[in-house]
């Protein structure tokens, strides 16, 4: 018996030894699961008895992102054929936007509607009604300084499936920085949602097309070009939208051509696009100028819609298509709400003075540039007041000149 109770105060302590290793090992082992878990890394590093939905949010700095979009890149075989020849004999097109390539540099975001398709010359170079257009127009606008491209037009399937192909291929092999809308060598391309980020804040951008003049889809590829009949792919396409960026942007393919104001499918749409939350519309096709409006519904929110910018540039023979115009907007962050704080319309203007032939002279300016000498010479012996008249018509408070 006193050899046991001798025993006890050893066994005492082997006892407590062995609980506070034990107390040690369990404490490093729950703080160890704290600072790995998942709540805890989404916290600051000191110490917090708040729950993570308490902590304050984080404030996004107020920024601001210059958006300019210009009208059709409508290349007429007459237009090509006015282009000079680089050392590789491939038409160089850089001439056309030489005068305006600064005010494209200077944009955050600079888009344009390409209406003809880049197939190449493998499949023939050809114009009006069925175009195809060389890739080296695409490099043209590259160092031009365009970082979105539309692709969904009416003339999107003139060279068929391979057309399609051809022109999204060029894009992804040979520019792979630029966005290219509206059409599609996948499925899984469709169903992308194309986000722009500048400056913080985040573009949706969707392109779809009316029609492509009466040309099926074809059969193995029907997700060739973005298509407006199929609403219920658009109007899933704006929710997702809305779920991922900050701001959402339509460029519908639309209109009756050679008009100057909407038509009603136009309407049609407007209302829907803006019932779903599409924050600014930048319209094309009509290759005449449509007005800008501050559309809105029972006194709510204001939305842009550029119903048509016209032509960019093109060969047509027409002195009203010869005026188009750059949509500009600014698009800021204030104390956290992302406002459209300024929306306008600069006229620009096609001027060439040769049809079918080299002509050095073919280029786009802005119409506050352009003159009266040189609308004298412009093959369509045309004025500078016809299109500062019709403008000024067309555009109203929202002109800038």
């Amino acid at each position: 018996m006193k050899n046991n109770l001798k025993k006890l105060p050893k066994l005492l302590s082997v006892i407590i030894l062995v609980a506070a290793v034990g107390l040690t090992i369990f404490g490093s082992s729950f703080k160890a699961g704290i600072k790995n878990s998942p709540v805890n890394n989404s916290q600051s590093d000191s110490a917090s008895t708040e729950p993570a939905s308490a902590t304050e949010a984080v404030e996004l700095p107020d920024a601001k992102v210059n958006i300019i979009a210009v009208g059709d890149d409508l290349l007429h075989l007459s237009l090509i054929e006015s282009m000079a020849k680089d050392a590789d004999g491939h038409y160089d097109f850089h001439q056309i936007f030489s005068e305006v390539k600064e005010d494209i540099k200077q944009a955050d975001i600079a888009v344009i509607n390409q209406e003809t398709i880049l197939g190449g010359e493998e499949l023939g170079l050809s114009g009006y009604p069925c175009f195809n257009s060389p890739w080296s127009a695409g490099d043209a606008l590259v160092d031009t300084g365009f970082d979105v491209v539309l692709g969904a037009s009416n003339h999107a399937l003139d060279k068929g499936k391979q057309g399609v192909l051809n022109t999204v291929n060029f894009w992804k092999t040979k520019h792979p920085e630029i966005t290219l809308l509206g059409l599609n060598d996948s499925e899984e391309m469709q169903d992308k949602i194309n986000i722009v980020e500048k400056n913080g804040i985040k573009f949706a951008m969707l392109n779809y097309t009316y029609g492509t003049n009466g040309i099926p889809m074809p059969k193995d590829t029907p997700y060739a070009v973005n298509m407006l009949d199929d609403k219920e792919k658009v109007l899933s396409d704006i929710k997702r939208a809305k779920e991922s960026a900050d701001v959402v942007i339509v460029f519908p393919h639309w209109g009756a051509e050679y008009t100057y104001s909407p038509n009603a499918y136009q309407d049609e749409w407007t209302e829907i696009f803006y019932d779903n939350g599409v924050d600014i519309i930048i319209g094309g096709h009509t290759h005449s100028i449509q007005p800008l409006e501050m559309y809105s519904k029972d006194g709510g929110r204001k939305m842009p819609v550029f119903y048509s910018l016209g032509n960019f540039v093109s060969g047509q023979k027409e002195w009203q298509t010869m005026l188009g115009s750059m949509a500009k907007l600014t698009v800021e962050r204030k104390n956290g709400q992302i406002e459209i704080t300024s929306a306008s319309a600069v006229p620009v203007v096609t001027h060439y003075e040769i049809y079918w032939n080299r002509d050095p002279s073919l280029k786009t300016y802005k119409l506050c540039d352009y003159t009266e000498e040189l609308a004298s010479k412009h093959y369509l012996h045309m004025s500078k007041k016809q299109l500062e008249d019709l403008a000024k018509e067309v555009y109203g408070e929202y002109l800038e000149y």
